[in-house]
């Protein structure tokens, strides 16, 4: 499924904030970067297909972004002057976030939720295995709610 952009780089706005970290900032914007959850980002090969975090680890001295609803943090090496680090990932953000897909799911979001899965289906077992009755049956009756977790 291809990501239809509902909004153009014009409709972008975002701020830069410093934060307390001299190697990272934070960028909020009017829009989401990350829809649901939040993602830690270490190299762009984490995040497929997006061609927002393949942009910003092309700035030098990028190390690891935090995407969470509107707010990107961008931690850094310092080698850039912050005024030119700043206008380089403004940029970025702006012609990027338009074709942006906010409901992706990281490499590392997959792993927990297989994981997740696991442990739910282990916990079923375990209770089902008391009440005398198959895991698959009890697991269909009560478990799936649980998977929202």
């Amino acid at each position: 499924m291809t990501f239809q952009p509902h909004f153009t780089v014009d409709d972008v706005l975002v701020r830069a904030q410093p934060t307390p970290n001299p190697y990272a900032v934070k960028f909020v914007a009017n829009h989401a970067f990350k829809a649901t959850g939040k993602a830690t980002v270490a190299h762009p090969s984490e995040v497929p297909d997006s061609k927002l975090v393949d942009a910003l680890f092309q700035i030098p001295g990028v190390k690891q972004l935090y995407l969470h609803q509107n707010v990107l943090t961008v931690n850094h090496e310092g080698a850039m002057e912050f005024d030119n680090f700043v206008d380089q990932v403004e940029s970025v953000i702006k012609t990027r976030l338009p074709i942006h897909n906010p409901h992706f799911e990281s490499e590392n979001e997959e792993i927990e939720k297989r994981v997740s899965r696991k442990k739910i289906a282990l916990v079923c077992r375990l209770n089902c295995s008391k009440l005398k009755i198959s895991w698959i049956e009890r697991f269909d009756l009560d478990c799936r709610q649980m998977a929202v977790i």
